[in-house]
């Protein structure tokens, strides 16, 4: 036993010296809704602000070496209905001279280049009326799995180049992989602005027999998964011999999107601009242009975004964006809001939001709104509770545990209070 222990210990200390830095943190964020309704009858729940179920844990290690030319970063998450598993990174990094950095395994490239701008119902139960995330606004590089080279070539300069491979290990034909691997460049101008643009693969060859698939769009409800078409039943019997046969199923607001025939996709390129060389604003502006060889009706074909905040005084700020999303053949889908953040004393706070999305040539528009009060009451956790709704059969949060309505027309509500924790 006392070899045992001797051994375990001469293993610690050779690990301390190997990796004089080891960094443990986390962040969590859990809503409960006691109260929540959807149109039908009254639920009590908890989510994610994202959706997807309720992470009940999480907790990130980081390690770097001694003359910081080596480390890792691993996350890993607690939720519900998975149990634990690996979050957001699992990867290695290298950095041999100031100039150049390597990294392998699962990477999350929200830190590198990324145009933001989250605020109100982002930090709450998210509702379901918006095709663009406040994460990645304007400019998203995504998740890869891979190896990635960063270049720092001259100060402000920043050249990312990822080769992308498979997740779960193995090999691939190399020019599959090349065609759905990325390069970014970003050039910061002093504290004034950054200017980003990128490329980001995703090749895939539809044939015209594969290709008659239809994502979500248009007005809430049942449809038909064959051709898209709204479902209307005159009694509960057809209605659920539709269900269990599997010709219908429910769709949240969205977007038209059939592909009618062959078609090759390419990815997409992006440009972005960030503004913060102004005081107590930050303006972020971007596009997006996908690479294909055809549009079909619906398909997307570019988006463009912006949105700002502007802090008015030490406890007022304002929030704003807005985006467009172009459609082949079909009037372009917008989404807009704007929000306020109030500091009411030092530990108390404020939060609220409307948001839009519609197009201009339809008849019905969803709306969502959030009141949220928050209390700081520790350097390391807050408390919150509010009250949001949404209209028109638009729900609150994604995936199979939302909060979804239960009518095309329903107007939904939830009361949730809000418990967050980092360390």
């Amino acid at each position: 036993m006392k070899k045992l222990i001797g051994t375990a210990m001469l293993a610690a200390l050779l690990a301390t010296s190997a990796f004089a830095e080891l960094n443990m943190g986390a962040w969590l964020r859990t809503l409960v809704a006691p109260v929540a309704y959807n149109g039908d009858e009254i639920q009590a729940g908890w989510e994610n602000s994202w959706g997807y179920g309720i992470r009940n844990a999480r907790i990130s290690f980081n390690f770097t070496s001694d003359d910081e030319k080596v480390g890792m970063m691993y996350d890993v998450f607690g939720d519900g209905a998975s149990g634990f598993g690996s979050g957001d990174y699992r990867a290695m990094w290298f950095q041999p001279v100031d100039w150049f950095k390597a990294m392998v395994g699962h990477i999350d490239n929200g830190y590198a280049m990324r145009g933001d701008l989250c605020y109100g119902s982002w930090a709450w139960l998210r509702p379901n009326n918006w095709f663009e995330r406040d994460e990645g606004l304007t400019f998203n590089l995504g998740n890869r799995d891979g190896l990635q080279l960063e270049f720092f070539p001259v100060d402000g300069l920043q050249i990312l180049a990822h080769l992308s491979l498979p997740w779960d290990g193995g090999f691939a034909k190399f020019s599959d992989q090349i065609k759905n691997s990325l390069i970014g460049v970003s050039y910061t101008i002093g504290d004034f602005a950054t200017i980003k643009v990128a490329y980001l693969g995703g090749y895939s060859d539809k044939d015209k027999d594969s290709a008659g698939t239809w994502t979500p769009t248009g007005k809430p409800g049942w449809h038909y998964k064959k051709d898209g078409k709204e479902a209307s039943f005159d009694n509960d019997g057809k209605f659920y011999e539709a269900l269990l046969n599997g010709e219908i199923e429910y769709w949240n607001p969205g977007i038209w999107a059939p592909f009618g025939g062959a078609q090759k996709t390419f990815g997409n390129a992006q440009i972005g601009f960030d503004l913060k060389g102004v005081e107590n604003l930050w303006l972020t502006v971007g596009a997006r242009v996908q690479l294909v060889d055809k549009y079909y009706k619906g398909n997307e074909m570019a988006k463009v975004a912006a949105g700002a905040s502007y802090q008015i005084t030490d406890s007022f700020g304002l929030s704003v964006s807005a985006a467009a999303l172009l459609l082949k053949e079909i009037s372009p889908k917008i989404q807009a809001g704007v929000g306020v953040n109030v500091g009411l004393t030092d530990v108390l706070g404020l939060e609220a939001d409307v948001r839009w999305l519609g197009d201009l040539e339809a008849s019905e528009h969803c709306i969502s709104f959030c009141v949220g009060l928050n209390w700081a009451m520790s350097s390391n956790g807050s408390l919150g509770i509010g009250f949001q709704g949404t209209t028109n059969g638009n729900g609150f949060a994604a995936g199979d545990t939302a909060l979804s309505a239960a009518k095309s027309d329903a107007f939904c509500f939830a009361v949730p209070v809000r418990f967050g924790l980092w360390f």
